[in-house]
Parts: C-alpha cells; structure tokens; sequence
C-alpha cells in the first residue's frame, strides 16, 4: 500500500484537474447511457405503432415525463413528427457524449504526460545520487 500512497503523492497537485476529469467522463457515460435508452421508444414506434403510441411504464420520474411527452407528442403531432423528435434528440445526446468525452480526454493526456515526466525526472534524480558502487 505504500507504493501507492507514493503515487498519489504526485497526484495531489492536480486534485482540481482530476475532478474535472472525472465529471467530464461522468458526463459523457451520462449521455451515452440516455441516447442508447431513447432506441426503446424509437423502435417501439416504429414497430408497434398502432393508436397507442408508446407504452412503457416506469418508476422514474425521468422516464416517465419522457414517455407521456412522447405520447402526447404521438397524438397530437402524429408518429412522423415524432420520430423526428426522437431522431433530435439521439443526435444530440450523441454529439454531447462525444463533447464531453473529447473533452475528458483534452483534460487527461496533458496531466498524464506531467505526471508521467515528473516520475522519470525524479527517477533520474534518483539514479544520479545513489553511490558508484552501486552499479557495479
């Protein structure tokens, strides 16, 4: 555990950094897992079809304003319409995926090389001041 503790030494200096790291990558999960759940509606309108429009009951508040939105959307707009919609709105939650991805990455790799200069300097450092005999 002691290896490890070393390493978060050189860690701590960009706490912020990470945190931002982190919500970035929170995000992008986020949207992935949202623009993969709106297939269902998708694809049960599609198939479906029929005078119900879409039919999924559900315990989150969340899913259920989304699927009365659809289905008020179905009924008063009419399916094409709708599907319009839902093709929006995957677009989108794609595109913010990608953004906040990207933008988890533009955080990440410059920390990493810092990090990963600061352990070869020290090692180097290191190797500079252990004695001649050392080596033989």
């Amino acid at each position: 555990m002691k290896q490890y503790s070393r390493i978060f030494d050189y860690l701590r200096a960009y706490k912020g950094k990470i945190f931002i790291y982190f919500l970035f990558t929170l995000l992008s999960i986020l949207f992935s897992i949202v623009s993969i759940g709106m297939l269902m509606p998708f694809l049960q309108l599609i198939f479906l079809g029929g005078k119900t429009g879409i039919t999924t009951s559900s315990s989150n508040a969340f899913i259920q304003y989304v699927n009365d939105f659809l289905n008020n959307s179905v009924q008063t707009k009419g399916k094409a319409t709708t599907l319009g919609i839902i093709c929006l709105l995957m677009v989108s939650f794609i595109i913010l995926k990608n953004i906040f991805l990207y933008l988890s990455y533009y955080i990440l790799n410059p920390l990493k090389n810092r990090i990963v200069n600061q352990l070869r300097e020290d090692l180097y450092d290191k190797v500079l001041r252990l004695p001649f005999g050392f080596f033989n």
